[in-house]
């Protein structure tokens, strides 16, 4: 999905309006800590940045946590030469692949890790079709998947979460429709995306988790 929104500074604020939210006292507390220590806070990267965003404050037992994981063209906020259409390479189907979090729970000044996204190990050059989901991103649009936790799974109580993305695939092809004959027909230039390169650390977001 793509949709236009505001440079980088607004959702950042946008994030930090969202720390005065519902919920218990406690999960506020936690919220107002992280606005303290600018772990609200997202930064880009060479034009693009990484954002976290639960659905809510605070989810049931009986139902999913639902969390937006989106991939931002920050390029007309951030110091880049000049704003840029920007290729984000997108095979979000296997976490530890290109996507990864972290989800820990908070009880008074402790955190407990309850999940890390296991590592996976893909070569996208084995597969090039398989493997070819970009998406161009103009200046101030958005891509990105949502994070879905059984909340079932879970213990009552506060939880935080952050996020990754890493990619070290430079190019992919043009579509996963491509065969080598379309590939030597219009050459190898064009047969191939250039994809944006590099790591991202997200904003910290925290929710709670009530029977």
């Amino acid at each position: 999905m793509a949709r236009r929104i505001v440079f980088l500074v607004a959702i950042t604020g946008s994030l930090a309006l969202m720390a005065v939210g519902c919920g218990t006292s406690e999960l506020q507390r936690h919220k107002e800590g992280l606005a303290r220590s600018n772990r609200l806070a997202i930064f880009g990267s060479s034009g693009l940045a990484l954002s976290l965003q639960p659905r809510k404050d605070v989810f049931r037992m009986n139902e999913p946590v639902v969390i937006d994981y989106r991939l931002t063209n920050v390029s007309l906020a951030t110091n880049t030469p000049s704003p840029a259409d920007i290729n984000v390479y997108s095979e979000f189907q296997q976490e530890g692949f290109l996507l990864s979090f972290e989800l820990y729970r908070i009880e008074g000044n402790e955190k407990t890790k309850v999940h890390a996204s296991p590592a996976k190990t893909v070569n996208p050059d084995d597969d090039l079709p398989k493997y070819s989901h970009y998406v161009k991103l103009q200046p101030g649009f958005f891509h990105g998947r949502p994070i879905q936790i059984d909340a079932g799974r879970l213990k009552a109580g506060i939880y935080e979460m952050t996020a990754r993305y890493d990619n070290e695939q430079k190019e992919c092809l043009l579509s996963r429709k491509m065969t080598a004959d379309k590939i030597n027909l219009i050459g190898m230039d064009d047969a191939f995306v250039p994809l944006w390169k590099g790591s991202l650390k997200s904003n910290t977001v925290v929710f709670e988790v009530q029977k």
